[in-house]
């Protein structure tokens, strides 16, 4: 099937500069070509969608998600209360708003029962409407540590090594491990390392041996060294939490990082309003000084991604484009660079890169249209007006 999209500007999420009363051709399920309207003749049998004078970007990846908790405070101990199928449900709707908010791939980093890749499954044969999914399945953590409730509970380097095969069985695409506590597991202590170097590159080697890239959850500095140190292919929150108070920054560690080619996933959580009022309550709290270090890791040539943890507490599936706002806002970015931190840059975190995350010929049809220039104005990106995954239009 031939469709021809016409919008206004054109923003292929690879930082080049937009392209005017744009308009891009689908053949089925890819991109066929990407021009202006004068340079495009469109085929005789194409069906022509007309966006007006909509921004046309890629369509959105959030590389951190938890599609089995429901962004309520009780997201964690209703886990408890949902046997597989109702947590199937759940994520499946929580999969939809995702969607609908622009978000047309995901990589989900811990779930119960293997739900997702359940739900994986069904959406790839078009079974159910949701996000493309990249499935990270049960994490990996200590006894009493980070997800304890949700994961695979493994502490010595023979442990770590079956729980990575254990996973890959059950067909994750990514290995998600705990190296530090986190504020969802009480007690588990999210300043300090669950895991040695050493068993975190153990860990590393092995997933890498069978095809897997590692997500290593990290919010104090100990364990962002050891998963620099180990090589873990993304680094999620990277949070610079000292081991008994405050912030600190380690520049060996950011070296490491910077040199092995590591990403750091940076999840802004939370209510994103945008509003004046919020910003000034985020920068005058404890995030203002880890969103400025953050900042300091991205001047200092870490590729970083924008994420968004959807599923935690007051973090809802369908607002990912608030967090670019706050990303431009709060954190640093220039607004091209928060779109290509949630696009192109995601997609080559994720290995997609050939697919998915720009607006090119050979490309996946994820497209988001928006109602204004988020270039100019970043919160016109959180005005959605046509949603497009793999050519199909589902908002």
């Amino acid at each position: 099937m031939l469709k021809a999209i016409q919008g206004g500007s054109i923003i292929n999420g690879k930082g080049e500069i937009p392209i005017p009363n744009g308009m891009i051709l689908l053949d089925g399920n890819r991109i066929e070509a990407v021009g202006s309207r004068d340079s495009l003749p469109i085929p005789r049998d194409a069906e022509v969608i007309d966006l007006g004078t909509a921004t046309l970007l890629p369509g959105l990846i959030d590389t951190h998600v938890h599609l089995v908790m429901n962004a309520k405070e009780d997201c964690v101990t209703s886990l408890a209360r949902k046997n597989a199928v109702e947590s199937v449900v759940e994520a499946a709707g929580n999969a939809r708003l995702a969607l609908q908010g622009g978000v047309t791939t995901v990589r989900d980093c811990a779930d119960v029962f293997g739900v997702t890749l359940t739900l994986k499954r069904a959406i790839d044969a078009g079974e159910l409407e949701g996000p493309r999914i990249l499935a990270c399945g049960l994490p990996i953590t200590t006894t009493a540590g980070h997800l304890h409730y949700m994961g695979i509970g493994a502490d010595s380097k023979e442990e770590v090594l079956k729980a990575v095969r254990t996973v890959v069985t059950m067909g994750v695409d990514w290995v998600k491990v705990c190296a530090t506590g986190g504020g969802l597991t009480p007690g588990s202590n999210i300043r300090r390392a669950q895991y040695s170097a050493e068993t975190l590159t153990a860990l590393v080697q092995d997933a890498h041996r069978l095809g897997r890239k590692v997500a290593a959850h990290a919010h104090g500095t100990e364990g962002i060294m050891n998963c620099a140190i180990a090589g873990t292919d993304s680094i999620e929150h990277c949070s610079w939490m000292g081991e008994e108070e405050g912030h600190r920054y380690d520049e060996d560690a950011v070296d490491l990082i910077r040199k092995k080619g590591l990403y750091v996933s940076h999840t802004i959580t939370g209510p994103r309003t945008g509003s004046p009022e919020e910003v000034e309550e985020l920068l005058n709290s404890e995030l203002g000084e880890r969103f400025a270090l953050l900042r300091r890791t991205q001047e200092e040539g870490v590729p970083m991604v924008i994420s968004s943890d959807a599923g935690v507490t007051d973090t809802r599936f369908e607002d990912f484009t608030g967090g670019l706002v706050i990303a431009v806002q709060c954190c640093g970015f220039s607004p091209m660079g928060a779109i290509i931190a949630s696009t192109s840059r995601a997609a080559e975190m994720l290995g997609m890169e050939n697919r998915i995350g720009s607006l090119e010929p050979g490309k996946r049809a994820d497209i988001l249209a928006v109602d204004g220039d988020p270039l100019q104005d970043i919160s016109a990106i959180r005005r959605i007006v046509g949603v497009f995954k793999d050519g199909h239009r589902f908002a």
